[in-house]
């Protein structure tokens, strides 16, 4: 038998404990994304399309049937993932809702998975006094906590790119991976920060249609997220919407951007690495990933 609680404190459920990781996920899917109003996530799970859709703590996926639930913000290395059938899922929101609708709240909620079947036990009077003093001092040190580590984590990442800006000799922008896609963390200039733009945004996973375009003499520019042109030999990259008066470019050889590609190809696109940064010295590229 697999289970999450959930209690309520100050208007709201928070997770209390769980059998394994799969349904701590599952807790914190209701409690932070679904909270009171589970049926945008209902109709979701029960239309034929299979796109994901990411919620402030949960990326949710469809496929064969099943719903898989992920969070985001996990500290593993490879983050659980919380496998349900749609028509579970679907029910046990229509549960939840109705659960939610109760005047008063109940005190406390399990959310129990056997034999394949969900099932919801409710609680609506602590076992006596000294059980809800328990879970309030419980709740707040539990708020702390998570404050305390959240300034913790901020400080060490202001830390680490400060550092990296003092120390660095060459220029690079580093990017991060957020679930399937890259993000912008840091970079020396405005123009390492734009090619790091057109890796993010443009080539994202896919870098056959730019060397295709490379090869093509017949086209000179292509229009994105960030405009490319073929200018005098090189490739130059243009800043879509300049917030200055001073438009940022980056300019490099068509073989420069030929060789970036394979190399985003060979080390980003297939092994998805958590942290890549890109480095521009003496003329040339290089990659470097880390988990």
């Amino acid at each position: 038998m697999e289970f999450v609680v959930l209690r309520y404190s100050y208007e709201d459920y928070y997770p209390s404990k769980s059998s394994n990781m799969e349904m701590c996920v599952l807790g914190g899917f209701l409690t932070n994304d679904v909270r009171t109003s589970a049926l945008f996530y209902k109709e979701w799970s029960l239309d034929d399309q299979g796109l994901g859709v990411s919620g402030n703590h949960t990326f949710l996926e469809k496929e064969d049937g099943y719903v898989y639930l992920t969070d985001i913000y996990s500290d593993e290395k490879i983050p659980t993932t919380c496998k349900i059938s749609v028509q579970q899922f679907a029910k046990l929101l229509g549960d939840w809702d109705t659960i939610l609708k109760c005047v008063p709240r109940p005190l406390k909620i399990k959310i129990i998975l056997e034999n394949s079947e969900f099932a919801i036990k409710v609680i609506y009077k602590g076992d006596s006094a000294i059980d809800q003093w328990r879970m309030k001092v419980e709740m707040y040190l539990l708020g702390q906590f998570h404050a305390v580590r959240a300034w913790i984590r901020l400080w060490w990442l202001e830390t680490k790119r400060y550092y990296r800006r003092i120390t660095a000799t060459k220029r690079y922008v580093r990017l991060e991976r957020e679930w399937k896609s890259y993000a912008h963390d840091d970079g020396s200039d405005a123009g390492m920060d734009l090619l790091g733009a057109f890796l993010e945004r443009n080539v994202e996973l896919s870098v056959t249609p730019y060397k295709e375009w490379l090869l093509d003499s017949s086209l000179m520019r292509i229009d994105d997220t960030v405009p490319l042109y073929k200018k005098d030999g090189c490739i130059v990259l243009k800043e879509s919407f300049p917030e200055k008066k001073d438009v940022v470019e980056f300019a490099m050889t068509a073989e420069q951007c030929m060789q970036l590609l394979d190399d985003w190809d060979t080390k980003v696109c297939i092994p998805r690495p958590k942290i890549v940064t890109i480095w521009y010295d003496n003329d040339q590229f290089m990659i470097e990933t880390s988990e």
